[in-house]
């Protein structure tokens, strides 16, 4: 099977590598960027919405550029491999493509719309405490009076939810989960925001009879909205993730080359090639298991299964790489000021996103008895 770019997508991976390499040189770059709110850097936000980064996915009929799952792969990548802080997984993919797959006519052209433009950034605000990954809403429920509606309960954490324009939540209902949009400055709407351990933001949010509009039809349970989203959303993260153990990878092989004890090179040492070789070993394997999910993705197959096997294949393999790359570079690894312990944190927050390897393991355990039984031969 033939897996290279076409012109069209070498140009806008060309495209997003020049801006965000430009935009984030060096580590220290990025870390003064994740020292301020929002965490991060709102001019390169606004720069990828003029190249129509941020419409990527959404139909031209909505605002959007109407690209599909490869180009989002592309574009996740280039993100992963400066560990870009901007929030493309998380308001494009996650929050966007719940207004995309579920919201009417009229909500797509003003939300996906102004996503587009970069002057509107949603969050999906559906993790709940204490719910570990459920893709069911209980905390937070939802009350009808007439046509009104009302949210109660907490989310958290609601990643990017302190700086969101408009939050996508998820609420318990008759019959389900259903999707609702919140403005920021909604009533009875309150927002904790704070620093996550890998430089981004995330949010305490609260709702007390706070005035909701549904996303879509009125009453309806979303939940296969929110899992076939939540897998597309599995599927990007693990591109990004590609893109940050391909750097981790390449930095450490470099100090490998560079850096000298007893006189000579470390690579001379080879014991440590022999660990540098089986990081490659696992890039490669992440690699082909994500690319093989985003294919699942295009011919419209249902992803829920492949983004599971994907974000367990990413697990170990950003464990794995991650470790190894702080390891081989010794003290000089352990350091704030050196880029490979961001990475390593980056790849730790990917993992625990939208399910951790162990939960996804125990998703993909659930479906053995799914499984045609094949007879053995006589």
């Amino acid at each position: 099977m033939d897996f290279q770019l076409d012109s069209e997508q070498e140009a806008l991976r060309d495209a997003v590598r020049g801006l965000l390499t430009k935009a984030y040189d060096t580590s220290e770059t990025r870390r003064e960027a994740t020292k301020q709110d929002p965490g991060w850097d709102e001019k390169t936000w606004q720069r990828l919405a003029e190249m129509g980064v941020l419409g990527l996915p959404f139909a031209e009929e909505d605002g959007g550029m109407g690209a599909g799952p490869a180009e989002v792969s592309i574009v996740a990548e280039e993100i992963g491999r400066v560990i870009a802080p901007e929030p493309f997984v998380e308001a494009v993919v996650l929050a966007g493509g719940l207004v995309a797959a579920a919201g009417t006519a009229e909500q797509r052209a003003e939300i996906l719309g102004a996503l587009a433009e970069g002057t509107l950034v949603p969050a999906f605000a559906h993790t709940e405490p204490g719910s570990r990954y459920s893709q069911t809403a209980v905390g937070v429920t939802a009350a009808r009076d007439g046509d009104s509606w009302t949210l109660s309960g907490v989310k958290e954490p609601v990643l990017g939810g302190a700086r969101a324009d408009v939050l996508i939540v998820s609420a318990a209902i008759d019959g389900g989960t259903g999707l609702f949009v919140v403005p920021a400055d909604a009533a009875g709407l309150t927002r904790t925001g704070y620093r996550t351990f890998d430089g981004g933001r995330a949010a305490h949010v609260a709702f007390e009879g706070t005035p909701a509009t549904p996303l879509g039809e009125a009453g309806a349970d979303q939940s296969a909205v929110i899992a076939a989203t939540v897998a597309e959303a599995q599927i990007a993260y693990g591109h990004e993730a590609i893109g940050a153990m391909d750097t981790a990878l390449r930095t450490t092989t470099e100090y490998l080359k560079t850096r000298k004890q007893f006189g000579v090179p470390l690579m001379t040492f080879q014991a440590l090639t022999f660990r540098a070789a089986d990081m490659y070993v696992s890039l490669e394997l992440v690699r082909s298991t994500v690319t093989w999910a985003t294919l699942v993705l295009l011919d419209g197959g249902d992803a829920t299964e492949a983004a599971s096997r994907a974000k367990l294949q990413v697990s170990k393999a950003g464990r794995h790489i991650g470790q190894e790359a702080i390891q081989l570079h010794g003290g000089i690894g352990m350091t704030a000021e050196y880029s490979v312990g961001h990475y390593m944190s980056r790849l730790t927050a990917i993992d625990h996103a939208l399910g951790d390897g162990r939960h996804h393991l125990n998703r993909l355990v659930e479906t053995l008895d799914d499984h045609t039984v094949i007879e053995p031969l006589p």
